[in-house]
Formats: C-alpha cells, sequence, structure tokens
C-alpha cells in the first residue's frame, strides 16, 4: 500500500487544468490518494475598499471568492468524474508563500504540487517568491511541475550529495532516494541515482600550491567508491548510476537535457538552505531545466 493518502495541489489563480493538476491526478490515480484542491488568492484593490468601506469591501471579496469556489468546483467535478476522491478550498492571504507554508501544516497532506512559474518573455521557467519559499519552508516535499511535463512521469532522477555521517545513520542521500523510488514505483517509472562533482573546484585559487594529480585522482576513487556504496545500499543498478566529473550545475543541466528527464528529486540541509557545495541546489532551481521534486522540512 502507498504512503500517499493525500496529495495537496495549489491551483493557478484561474484555476484551470495545468500541468501540476495533471500531474497531481495522475499521481493521486497510482496511488489511490485524495487530492485537495486550494486557491491562494489576494486583489488589493478589494482589500484598498475595505479600508474605506469595511462592508462594501467584505461584500466585494465574498462575491470573488464565491467565483473562485464556482471555478474550483468545476475542476474538482471533473477529478472526481475521472474516479478521484476530491474536495477543495479557498484562502484570502495577501502573503501566499506564509499561507501556504502553515496550511501544509495544519492539514493532513503527502506530498504538494504545484505548476513552476512561467516567464512568457523569456520562454523558460523561473522560481517565483512564492515557489521560493514554498521548497525553503514546506514541512512535505514539494513537486513543482513545468509547463510541458507529462501527467506521468516517465524516470526520476535522485540527485544525491554523498555526505558524511556515521554508520547507520539516516542521511539525506537516503532521504531523497527513498522519496524519488516511492514515486518511480506508483508510477511505474524509471529511477536514475545522479551525482555531480568539480573534483578539482577551486584549483585556480590554489596555483601557488602543489597539487598532486594523484591525490586527484585517490578523491575521484573515494568519491566514486561512496557512491557506488550508496547505490548498492538501495538496490540501484549499475546502468542506472551516474558519476559525472566537472562543473556540477552544467553536468546535471546537461544529463537533464540529453536523457530528457522528467523529474529531479534533490534535498536540502535545513529548512532556509539548499545543501551541495554551496549554492548548488539553490543555482539549478532558479531555473530548472525540469520538473523538481525536493524534501520537506519534516525530513530533516
Amino acid at each position: 500500500m502507498s504512503d500517499y493518502q493525500r496529495i495537496l495541489l495549489i491551483t493557478d489563480t484561474h484555476c484551470q487544468a495545468t500541468p501540476a493538476l495533471h500531474r497531481a491526478a495522475t499521481l493521486a490515480r497510482a496511488s489511490k490518494a485524495a487530492v485537495h484542491l486550494v486557491l491562494f488568492d489576494f486583489v488589493e484593490s478589494i482589500a484598498a475598499m475595505t479600508l474605506f468601506n469595511h462592508g462594501a469591501g467584505t461584500l466585494a471579496r465574498e462575491g470573488y471568492l464565491d467565483k473562485k469556489r464556482e471555478k474550483l468546483a468545476e475542476l474538482s467535478h471533473s477529478l472526481t468524474n475521472q474516479g478521484l476522491e476530491v474536495s477543495y478550498d479557498v484562502v484570502w492571504s495577501q502573503h501566499p508563500h506564509a499561507a501556504i507554508r502553515d496550511y501544509v501544516k495544519d492539514i493532513e497532506v503527502d506530498l504538494v504540487v504545484k505548476d513552476l512559474q512561467v516567464e512568457s518573455q523569456l520562454k523558460c521557467a523561473l522560481l517565483g517568491p512564492t515557489d521560493w519559499h514554498l521548497v525553503r519552508q514546506c514541512s512535505k516535499p514539494v513537486m513543482l511541475v513545468r509547463h510541458d511535463a507529462p501527467p506521468r512521469p516517465k524516470n526520476f532522477v535522485a540527485a544525491v550529495a554523498l555526505e558524511n555521517v556515521g554508520d547507520g545513520e539516516t542521511t539525506r542521500d537516503d532521504q531523497v532516494i527513498h522519496l524519488a523510488s516511492e514515486l518511480a514505483m506508483i508510477c511505474d517509472a524509471d529511477l536514475e541515482l545522479l551525482h555531480a562533482c568539480d573534483i578539482l573546484a577551486g584549483y585556480e585559487l590554489m596555483q601557488e600550491y602543489p597539487w598532486d594529480s594523484d591525490a586527484a585522482a585517490a578523491l575521484q576513487k573515494l568519491r566514486s567508491q561512496a557512491f557506488d556504496d550508496l547505490a548498492r545500499a538501495h538496490q540501484v543498478p549499475g546502468r542506472r548510476r551516474h558519476f559525472l566529473l566537472g562543473q556540477a550545475i552544467q553536468r546535471v543541466e546537461e544529463f537533464v537535457r540529453e536523457r530528457e528527464v522528467d523529474t529531479l528529486v534533490i534535498g536540502r540541509s535545513q529548512a532556509d538552505a539548499f545543501p551541495w557545495l554551496g549554492s548548488f541546489a539553490e543555482s539549478l532551481l532558479s531555473q530548472p531545466p525540469c520538473s523538481v521534486l525536493t524534501l520537506g522540512t519534516d525530513s530533516l
């Protein structure tokens, strides 16, 4: 039985069927989970009206929210017709990132799904401020879905950091692999394991010091061995392991595009920061090359 009982979908302000909705519905069908739709909305002009005329502003706000509820009801009905258990809610909030964070804490959900913000002029996916706060602060795993993502993911790539911890301790790498493998199993998708590192990172700053090529080779061997040990521990076969050398962000982006990766699964070091050799994950998330799934703060 799947651990996924309820999936939270953060809908767009137009309450339309988006890639994130199709992804959430597909995951719900595969895992037999319920779907909860929620819209976080706020209109500055209505809020300003309330300051000058509370009664009129309140009526305007409730009328606006009623229309949104009607649209969500239609969206919910379309999913119910597909055999899914669906509920919905509308939340009036000027600060959606804080409202989403608190909302997720107050209800029982296992996964949060949301569309990536799309910047139409650049024609690429960009993380907006709400997405940034969401992946940094959300207590549950967050899946950000690209505009061109298919409903059913064909592969999940677990990107690991090979952090050093004591024997027998569960690491963020273990949690990333578990999250990716569970969803891959639910979706009947491929699971790949990835580590990218630049053994010579910072070498240009150390030209005055001797650099032993044998030491670099030894370091590469150690990291490669740690990667294989981690893969074996999680029963990831050799053909699904990818140990990449070079500038980490560039190599990961190349891998994602060459392999047509659907969803990249990453961890983070703490609630307000990302891991991986400084700002790797944060840099990657600034313009994701594919859909992204992050650990929730409950996993930290």
